[in-house]
């Protein structure tokens, strides 16, 4: 299966999208955590991209995750059982978390990476200081944060 296909489309999209806009140097901003899943075709797509992951506390996103599954498994899923609904829905997020950390760290971590502007970061670290985290991924991406963005 060619799972590039959908980020060539999405690429021709944003083109698309672009071309609407005469605002010269801009950037696009992509955030979807289930591409994770799928760095390594991202990155053959948009070879100079910066990646950022900011990674969070599970404590506090298995507990969103779940929810999300919940109410997605809610429209098809027979609940009559919810003990089992339940320990299926959490083994599923077990599963999914981990496959997320596999692949991060993966990418993250391979002999390509040291060529590509990635930035790591910790949520309550974008929390206490976000001007300092975006002034990072600025730095990552080789781009000048100017003063009238900082405001």
């Amino acid at each position: 299966m060619d799972k590039q296909f959908i980020f060539r489309h999405l690429k021709a999209w944003i083109a698309l999208e672009s071309s609407v806009y005469n605002a010269g140097d801009f950037h696009w901003v992509l955030k979807a955590p289930l591409f994770t899943l799928f760095l390594e075709e991202i990155d053959a797509v948009f070879p100079n991209s910066t990646y950022v992951f900011t990674n969070r506390d599970p404590l506090n996103v298995v507990p969103s995750t779940a929810g999300l599954v919940e109410a997605a498994a809610s429209v098809k899923a027979d609940w009559s059982n919810s003990r089992n609904m339940f320990n299926h829905v959490g083994k599923y997020i077990q599963a999914r978390m981990k496959e997320f950390g596999d692949h991060e760290l993966k990418f993250t971590s391979s002999a390509k990476a040291k060529n590509r502007n990635i930035v790591i970061t910790r949520y309550p670290d974008v929390i206490k200081d976000p001007v300092a985290a975006v002034e990072e991924i600025y730095r990552a991406s080789e781009r000048e944060l100017t003063d009238e963005a900082k405001k």
